[in-house]
């Protein structure tokens, strides 16, 4: 299934070789993960398919000291609660002019 929007927080996903080695070639630098990269498929050319039902499940995610680790939350702890919305805000704000604006010239998923 090729959906209209790449879902959030992809929990696997299979390349062809083609792919990859495309993928690779772009890598650097290094600047947002694998999955949310995937989102903006305009930047990256590649053709994002979903398999339903899917063949990976989300086991149990509690943890004792939570998912975050000391270095991301040490990494944040000067920024305001208001700074970090507003930043989260602006990102999809961004997002979705981008998917709306690529979209609307052909170059979205369904090509």
């Amino acid at each position: 299934m090729v959906p209209d929007k790449v879902p959030t927080c992809l929990i696997g996903y299979g390349l062809r070789r083609e792919a990859a080695a495309h993928l690779a070639s772009r890598a650097l630098p290094f600047f947002r993960p694998v999955d949310e990269d995937q989102k903006f498929f305009w930047e990256t050319g590649l053709r994002v398919a979903l398999v339903l039902p899917p063949p990976i499940e989300v086991g149990d995610q509690q943890a004792e000291t939570g998912t975050i680790g000391n270095a991301r939350r040490a990494a944040t702890a000067g920024r305001s609660r208001l700074r970090q919305g507003l930043h989260g805000a602006l990102y999809q704000l961004r997002y979705r002019v981008l998917l709306r604006w690529h979209r609307w010239r052909g170059t979205g998923l369904n090509r």
